[in-house]
């Protein structure tokens, strides 16, 4: 019975459909809008791929902001829709609606997931879920569907839609891929600037120089002439990059157009002066350190900027005034930076100011950071002469066991400095002094004479004398 039944139903349907239809044909006919409506929503109950009935009842939704009834139309008719195109085309069409009309960037992923079950190469419902993912931050299902989107299909430019990729890969952790894809990017549109900086920076986080390089100067090329700033930035980045691949020259060249353009540009003369000095270019360097000390705002900053050029007036380009000036006035900034304090020992004795000298050097002997190796022999010397001049012996002898076995030679020295200068202490009594500290057991008197007999020149042959004299 139920077989044979089933052919008179299916013709009922038949009948019933084409009745409905009927009555669609004369509403609309009849140009009756309340008919016309009632007939269609009867039409697609029994027949829901009817397509007029199905756009009429949309025109009329979408004519009241009725986006509820547009939801509901959408979704039977894709429900119903045996074409699996045109069932992701009616799918992607309600979450265009969901995100557009209603706000509910839920809902419409969900209706552009079903497009993409219906028809997995469905291009705007890829494009537009891929930018929704983006936005959203899923950046995983981002780039798995821009990676499946065809670039003449996505609403990007072929360029952006790859650079996009690019940075999706980097977020997710595969930098190779994200430079390759950037590298992609720019061969497909070469006068876009920002997509050469970002494969250099690409570049530089693997370990790639050479590209890295290529993309830094091709983005310095693009810089509009006249952008000041884009053009110092640019050049200050392939600077710092030549400098990362060993290319000196190449980083010193562009560094020093920076400052060329900037003077005052920290990270560029920090740079310069580290450069000059690996360079050998000891003026070039004073003249960074110089102009850095002055922009340096915080004193403790200031004060070791001073220093290093104190350092570098000293033991490069021998200029001892120059030397003394920067030691002092690190000092007056910073008065607790030990390697300047070791230095201002250096720069009283050679001033004649013993008591200065002592201060500083008692100073460090109480914090137990006179006595490190890092304080210099010649300076320990000075020390020990200045402290035995002035009576301070404790401090004299201590400095003097210290030195060792070098005290004949080192306070030999020492003494020579003082021929032919003013100031304190003078050479006789720095003598009388040094013999003190022989008579105490800190040091042979005959090896301190020998060791200055065996300096080079007059003043050695003086001490001699001195200490021979002084001896009597």
């Amino acid at each position: 019975m139920r077989l044979s039944a089933e052919p008179a139903r299916d013709d009922a349907l038949v009948r019933e459909a084409a009745a409905r239809e009927h009555d669609f044909t004369r509403a609309v006919a009849a140009a009756d809008g309340a008919a016309m409506e009632t007939s269609a929503k009867s039409l697609l109950a029994v027949s829901p791929t009817h397509t007029p009935a199905f756009r009429l009842l949309l025109d009329r939704a979408n004519a009241r902001s009725d986006w509820s009834a547009a939801v509901d139309l959408y979704a039977s008719r894709a429900a119903a829709e045996p074409d699996p195109t045109e069932q992701a085309s009616l799918w992607f069409e309600l979450g265009r609606l969901q995100a557009e009309r209603r706000n509910d960037p839920r809902a419409a992923r969900a209706a552009w997931e079903r497009a993409l079950a219906a028809d997995p190469s469905y291009a705007p419902a890829l494009d537009s879920l891929a930018e929704l993912t983006h936005s959203t931050g899923d950046l995983a299902a981002a780039a798995e569907l821009y990676a499946r989107l065809p670039a003449n299909a996505s609403r990007l430019p072929a360029d952006v839609l790859m650079l996009r990729r690019a940075e999706l890969a980097e977020a997710l952790g595969d930098d190779a891929k994200a430079l390759t894809l950037a590298q992609q990017s720019a061969r497909l549109n070469p006068s876009r600037r920002d997509i050469y900086a970002t494969c250099a920076r690409l570049a530089g986080k693997l370990g790639d120089l050479e590209a890295a390089i290529r993309a830094s100067r091709s983005a310095l090329e693009l810089v509009v002439p006249g952008d000041v700033q884009a053009t110092t930035a640019a050049r200050a980045e392939l600077a710092e990059l030549c400098r990362k691949a060993g290319d000196t020259i190449g980083a010193v060249y562009y560094f020093e157009l920076v400052v060329a353009e900037e003077p005052h540009h920290p990270r560029s003369l920090e740079a310069l002066a580290e450069l000059y000095v690996e360079r050998g270019n000891w003026g070039g360097a004073a003249r960074a350190l110089r102009t850095l000390a002055g922009l340096a705002g915080a004193p403790e900053s200031r004060a070791t900027l001073l220093y290093r050029l104190g350092e570098l007036l000293l033991a490069q380009l021998g200029d001892l005034p120059g030397a003394d000036d920067a030691f002092l006035r690190a000092s007056d900034l910073d008065p607790t930076h030990v390697p300047t304090l070791r230095r201002l020992i250096d720069v009283y004795w050679r001033a004649g100011d013993v008591g200065a000298l002592l201060d500083v050097a008692q100073d460090l002997a109480r914090s137990g950071r006179l006595l490190e190796a890092a304080t210099a022999r010649p300076t320990l010397a000075r020390t020990a002469i200045a402290a035995a001049t002035s009576a301070a012996m404790h401090l004299a002898d201590r400095v003097a066991q210290h030195l060792d076995f070098e005290a004949a030679p080192r306070l030999a020295a020492a003494l020579t400095e003082l021929v032919g200068r003013s100031g304190e202490p003078d050479l006789e009594e720095a003598a009388a002094a040094v013999l003190e500290l022989a008579r105490r057991g800190h040091v042979v008197g005959p090896e301190v004479i020998s060791a200055a007999r065996a300096l080079p020149g007059k003043a050695g042959a003086e001490v001699a004398r001195s200490l021979e004299k002084a001896d009597e």
